[in-house]
């Protein structure tokens, strides 16, 4: 590593939003400190099958100290859904629970050593459109519902229609890309036996 190198590398907080169960308050909890040339990975919590191609996967998400710095909405979970197809894991939509900081944060103490209160919303993310789902979910049970929630909410009739047709789309516009790299003529003149 160079000096320039070495001296382009910033240290980075992570933090995670953690709710207070039966409550509409969370936590603050930091985490770790990384170097910027790190890859920050949100938290595995657990996976489930839609269908045969089609899995999703519920994450703690995981924030930096600039984000958190800059935003009263924290993303605290997401369930992402993903489609097999064509040997490629295409993500189709994200569904995140965030948090709403309502409280006034005036000092580091106000944000990190205090419970904090606020609002919790549930919002679905398509592409780079995105939407509220609902504004206010009231107070957080515990973690157990919230997953079972987001789940059950994957699986309805109304989600499994708008999966089914991202999926279909996705497996449109691979096949496009597919005709367009592989095209080619036949040639008029050739070579006979």
């Amino acid at each position: 590593m160079t000096d320039k190198e070495s001296d382009d590398i910033q240290l980075i907080g992570i933090y995670a939003v953690e709710p207070i169960d039966g409550t509409n308050k969370i936590h603050i909890k930091h985490i770790q400190n990384v170097t910027s040339d790190t890859t920050i990975r949100d938290t595995p919590i657990k996976q489930f099958n839609l269908t045969k191609d089609i899995h999703a996967g519920i994450c703690a998400c995981n924030i930096t100290h600039f984000y958190l710095e800059k935003s009263k909405n924290l993303p605290v979970m997401h369930t992402t859904i993903c489609a097999n197809k064509h040997l490629r894991t295409i993500p189709l939509y994200r569904l995140f629970l965030s948090f709403k900081i309502t409280d006034d944060i005036k000092t580091r103490a106000d944000l990190l050593d205090k419970p904090i209160e606020g609002t919790y919303t549930l919002n679905v993310v398509v592409g780079s459109n995105g939407m509220t789902l609902d504004e206010d979910l009231g107070v957080f049970e515990n973690k157990n519902a919230i997953l079972d929630k987001m789940e059950s909410f994957v699986k309805t009739e109304g989600m499994m229609m708008l999966t089914n047709e991202l999926v279909r789309e996705a497996g449109d516009k691979i096949t496009e890309q597919y005709k367009s790299d592989f095209k080619f003529n036949i040639p008029d003149k050739y070579l006979e036996k």
